[in-house]
């Protein structure tokens, strides 16, 4: 971040400070020297330490701006370590991501010094530049003193002539779009031994002084000092996440504190208790670490002692263990040879947290998580955030209902999509919090399907992506996040039940071959299905559930025997939501009483009930729920029941929508006084089977009928009476079409969900 021109700097020794610190400094700079090192001093270990020293530091150099920041070298460029700055117009997490993008690429010099090993001249010596815009940048200008300007740098020619392509090329458009190129810069590369800790340097538009530089000089000492503790701090883990994991693994409240009671760091259970009273548990940590152990009803260690570092002390507040996946965070940390930037972001990872969400939480770039990311997944050896968090997790798992109130209950059909579509959909209806997760105030009833999109080439991209949607959801609370099983889901453990990877795919590779559409020649499927029965046809494998596999398989079990996947979901006293339509034949056989057939939670229970039994009783092989569905096989053909029934008045369909479970029905046969919201069906298939008409993606679309006629148009219902039945169709296609443009279904209002403002 250094000007090109114009340096100027003081002698140095050996050891990287002056030989002779001759600095006559009057009253007022010794008194500012003094108040300096002592708020260094004083201020607490943290992330604000040094924005605090910085707005001190700007009015003692009257500067208009002044940052610090340091960098690490990855394994292709560098990378924000962090950057604080006080006078720029620019939010933190918007000056860290512009930096960070203006980042050379490893091994390249960044300004005038090489990160990994800055030169010895330049080692925690303060020197003056001048603005850019006042000089050529790439023509050296003389300075008063003995020696070259790239000898007062401590560089050769070469490295001279590198360093001022390398600043052109990166740094004079980070000066323009942080409106630095007009300004003069007094900076210092603060080191320990070869070892940089991290640049400090100030700006303004007039040129820096020598007694300004002498000023700067006379802290470094002191800044040094402080950015070495904070730096050991971080090696320790005492300010990083990998402690805070292994405060989870302690399974009660715990907190790391100073001797003054303030909280450095703390686990789950102890956020959750200084929550809920502050100042009382404050009071009780600092009587903790002054008082002897047992007489309170805290437990303290002791003090823990670093050398260099004030004392900490770990409190414990005695209780119930509660292990998460986060524990297993240092373990992992070791094994895989994380840094302690990488352990940062596995614990977000874990918890479910979007890169976005990550890069707010850690003030860096959104695009250094990707890359941290990246090598998680690498050294991790998996393919994927999902199998990550599962392997953390030990398997899949779930978030139970918390039991807060939701003032808004949306439906979402089919998300058969990328998850970044899907969370740019919700979070475009103001559904999302900073967090990235759902808003505290949303419950979210997601209409199944969550698997099988996109074309053969995406299939491995598809399957990651439907499994970190499900993770997703699962990771809220059971009362937030409702799930609804599609056909695609049940598949999962149905028509796919006795697979494997590699038997899958020695399946898919033969349907890949043979799959023609309506041109699949008939000889052909039959050997097939003969070779592979529990498949119904090629198309399957294929298509229909053509991303499948066994991780995806192992979740949707887990979420099925954690009450977690339902069948539907009452969200009113005759408003149901569940995947494809019930009909009075379906509610028939489960034994519901016809004057019940309009409740809502009534149908619900009833429907639920015959998953749960048999999810109870499901020991192998694909899961049938009994008179509601019936996965596909070789013997029996397409898989039957209300998961992938479809309302139809085709003469041809006469016959078929009289039983079930089947995969049509009569909507006329709809419960009366009962609102369905489902998915399934896209516009496009109603039209062919219902009401034919234009055909549009992405909106809402409902069908009335009294029992004899039937009404079908796109927007959300209208106002309906007891004596007729509704069914509101919310798959729109979610792939397709403009992500603007995809309505939710707003279950309080019976509408279309509106747009954020």
């Amino acid at each position: 971040m250094d000007s090109t021109s114009d340096l100027t700097s003081l002698p140095i020794g050996s050891n990287g400070y002056t030989k002779e610190i001759v600095i006559d400094l009057i009253s007022e700079d010794q008194r500012l020297v003094r108040e300096l090192e002592g708020l260094l001093g004083v201020v607490e270990p943290g992330s604000e330490a040094l924005p605090t020293v910085l707005v001190a530091l700007r009015d003692a150099l009257r500067a208009e701006r002044t940052a610090a920041y340091a960098v690490d070298a990855g394994a292709d460029r560098y990378h924000t370590t962090f950057i604080h700055g006080v006078g720029f117009a620019e939010p933190p997490p918007v000056l860290a991501e512009v930096f960070d993008a203006s980042l050379p690429p490893a091994g390249s010099r960044f300004g005038y010094y090489d990160p990994a090993r800055p030169p010895l001249a330049q080692r925690n010596q303060p020197m003056r530049f001048s603005a850019l815009g006042l000089t050529e940048t790439l023509r050296a200008l003389p300075l008063a003193g003995n020696g070259t300007l790239w000898e007062r740098l401590g560089l050769s020619e070469v490295e001279w002539e590198q360093a001022r392509t390398q600043l052109a090329a990166y740094s004079l458009g980070l000066y323009r779009r942080l409106g630095l190129e007009h300004m003069s810069q007094l900076r210092v590369l603060v080191c320990e031994g070869d070892t940089l800790l991290g640049w400090v340097g100030a700006f303004r538009p007039e040129p820096f002084t020598e007694r300004e530089q002498q000023l700067l000089h006379a802290l470094t000492p002191a800044i040094q000092r402080r950015m070495a503790m904070d730096r050991r701090l971080r090696e320790a883990g005492l300010l990083g996440s990998a402690l805070g994991a292994a405060l989870e693994v302690l399974g009660r409240p715990a907190w790391v504190v100073t001797f003054s009671g303030r909280v450095m760091h703390t686990n789950k259970a102890g956020k959750a208790r200084l929550e809920q009273d502050v100042q009382g548990l404050t009071t009780q940590v600092r009587d903790c670490i002054r008082s002897p152990p047992g007489t309170g009803p805290l437990f303290s260690s002791g003090p823990l002692r670093t050398a260099g570092l004030p004392d900490h002390y770990l409190v414990l507040d005695p209780g119930p263990p509660a292990i998460e996946p986060t524990a297993k965070v240092p373990v992992l940390t070791q094994r895989w040879g994380l840094t302690a930037r990488e352990a940062q972001v596995l614990e977000h990872v874990v918890q479910g947290e979007t890169n976005k969400a990550i890069a707010l939480h850690l003030g860096c770039a959104e695009r250094t998580v990707e890359v941290h990311v990246t090598h998680l997944l690498n050294k991790a050896q998996v393919e994927s955030r999902s199998a990550l968090i599962s392997r953390l997790a030990k398997g899949p798992h779930a978030t139970p209902a918390d039991g807060r109130v939701r003032t808004r209950h949306v439906a979402m059909g089919d998300p058969q999509a990328d998850f970044e579509r899907v969370m740019s959909i919700l979070s475009l209806h103001g559904l999302l919090g900073e967090d990235g997760g759902l808003r505290p105030d949303v419950c979210l009833v997601s209409v199944g399907d969550h698997f099988d999109w996109g074309h053969a080439s995406e299939r491995e991209r598809v399957a990651r992506s439907g499994l970190r949607l499900v993770a997703w959801l699962a990771s809220h609370p059971a009362d937030q996040a409702v799930l609804l099983l599609g056909n695609h889901d049940l598949g999962r453990v149905g028509e796919l039940a006795d697979f494997t990877d590699a038997t899958f795919r020695a399946a898919q590779v033969e349907a890949d071959r043979l799959y023609r559409g309506d041109d699949t020649d008939a000889a052909a499927e039959r050997d097939f299905i003969a070779r592979w029965p529990g498949l119904p046809t090629v198309e399957l494998a294929a298509r229909d559930f053509s991303a499948w596999n066994e991780e995806q398989r192992a979740w949707v079990e887990h979420l099925l025997r954690a009450r977690r996947f339902r069948v539907a979901h009452a969200a009113g006293a005759s408003l149901l939501v569940l995947h494809a339509g019930v009909t009075r034949e379906d509610l028939d056989v489960v034994g519901l009483a016809h004057e019940r057939w309009a409740d809502a939670p009534a149908v619900a229970d009833a429907l639920n009930g015959v998953m749960d039994q048999a999810v109870a009783a499901w020991t192998g092989g694909p899961l049938v729920l009994p008179r509601l569905h019936h996965p596909g096989n070789a013997k029996s053909g397409e898989g039957t029941g209300i998961f992938y029934q479809r309302p139809s008045l085709q003469a041809e369909d006469a016959e078929r929508v009289r039983g079930t479970p089947r995969r049509r029905f009569d909507p006329r046969r709809l419960p009366l006084g009962l609102t369905q919201v489902v998915g399934h069906t896209r516009d496009k298939r109603v039209r062919e089977l219902v009401s034919p008409g234009p055909v549009r993606d992405g909106v809402l679309r409902h069908l009335v009928t009294d029992g004899t006629r039937v009404d079908y148009a796109h927007g959300p219902p209208p106002t309906t009476g007891a004596r007729e039945a509704v069914m509101v169709f919310t798959d729109g296609a979610m792939r397709e079409g403009r992500a603007e443009d995809f309505e939710l279904f707003d279950l309080d209002a019976r509408r279309a969900v509106p747009l954020d403002s």
